[in-house]
């Protein structure tokens, strides 16, 4: 016997929405006739049989899905684009009966965070999207939603909170040593200087930029032992630190690298233009957001390794879906987000992915 076919599977083999399929299934109005057979021709093709049980849950009471997650900055932010695959998801399956609520807070506001997982805890969800910059006190919400046989779903994190979670991110430490790799040809086994940049907002590293920053140096510990490795962390309000630190690096001798730890690549690039200086320092970051765009495009930054938050927020939709409407719950307790490098000539194919 098969694989069953589930709705997901009739859609992309209809190229068709979800929602359309299940208006099709239930017999609703809204399709055209060419769709609606194509449609049933398919479902007699396949052997697909409606599951009961998420029609039922569709048609009566709709499942609301709380994203507590940070508040965004900016059009392109790493946490909108989150937010935007959310949202386009949700969309898709609303005839499902998917809802979500959004509640947002301040990066690394505690008090704000507490406030919004408050308002989440009273309303009863039974699915979360979130992100665990404040663990323990997210384990306890968390464990309110498991307690009403709900899912929780962490995005842009490794952090293991425990059954009813499921995980979603970039492996950072791999993350870390493709990084190397980038630049394992950049040094040709020669003497050079690696500075691995971490510019934080609050006096703690993340954990995700820890162990980025320990991966490219676990590279080339194991590839180049002549390259010297320096750090800098730095906070998102001190520029001038960072840029001494920076005058002090550039005036090394030899190749040199900057290794930023997370999304704000660009800082290092702006500083380095004023030195006028990028062309003799490869500066490798993350994310596509448009400041970093903007100084990949001008040759300032030659290389962003991609999370894919669009996606990491399709994904965190699609797990909930599955888990409580679809197939039940499964065993699957994380899912990696594939490390994929943007150069400037390949930027336009990732501009809105």
């Amino acid at each position: 016997m098969g694989k069953k076919v589930g709705i997901r599977d009739l859609a992309r083999l209809a190229g068709v929405s979800i929602g359309t399929v299940d208006r099709v299934v239930n017999n609703r109005e809204g399709v055209s006739k060419s769709t609606r057979e194509k449609v049933k021709r398919l479902i007699e093709e396949t052997g697909y049989e409606r599951n009961v049980y998420a029609s039922r849950l569709a048609s009566r009471a709709p499942l609301k899905i709380a994203c507590l997650l940070p508040q965004p900055s900016a059009v392109r932010n790493y946490w909108q684009l989150h937010i935007d695959g959310i949202h386009d998801v949700a969309n898709e399956l609303q005839q499902m009966g998917i809802e979500t609520d959004f509640y947002p807070f301040p990066l690394l506001d505690r008090e704000a965070f507490l406030k919004q997982s408050q308002a989440v805890a009273e309303a009863g969800y039974k699915a979360l999207i979130s992100v665990p910059f404040f663990t323990e006190d997210l384990q306890v919400l968390k464990d309110a939603v498991a307690e009403k046989s709900g899912l929780t779903v962490l995005v842009d994190t490794a952090a293991d909170l425990g059954d009813h979670c499921h995980r979603i991110f970039q492996e950072p430490f791999r993350a870390g040593r493709v990084g190397g790799r980038l630049l394992e040809s950049y040094f040709r086994d020669e003497p050079g200087h690696l500075l691995t940049v971490n510019i934080s907002r609050g006096s703690q590293v993340h954990q995700n930029n820890f162990e980025r920053a320990r991966g490219i140096r676990d590279f080339f510990q194991d590839h180049n032992n002549l390259v010297q490795v320096s750090d800098h962390n730095g906070q998102l309000d001190d520029t001038t630190t960072l840029y001494n630190t920076l005058q002090q690096f550039v005036g090394n001798t030899g190749r040199k690298a900057i290794f930023v730890t997370n999304a704000r690549a660009y800082m290092v690039a702006e500083i380095l233009e004023q030195m006028d200086l990028n062309e003799s320092v490869k500066v490798i970051g993350f994310d596509l957001n448009e400041r970093n765009i903007h100084y990949m495009r001008c040759d300032r930054i030659a290389y962003l390794i991609h999370q894919k938050p669009y996606y990491q927020g399709q994904l965190a939709v699609r797990r909930i879906y599955d888990h409580l409407l679809v197939n039940g719950a499964s065993d699957q307790k994380e899912t990696l987000v594939p490390i994929e490098i943007v150069v400037k000539e390949n930027l336009a194919d990732y501009i809105d992915s």
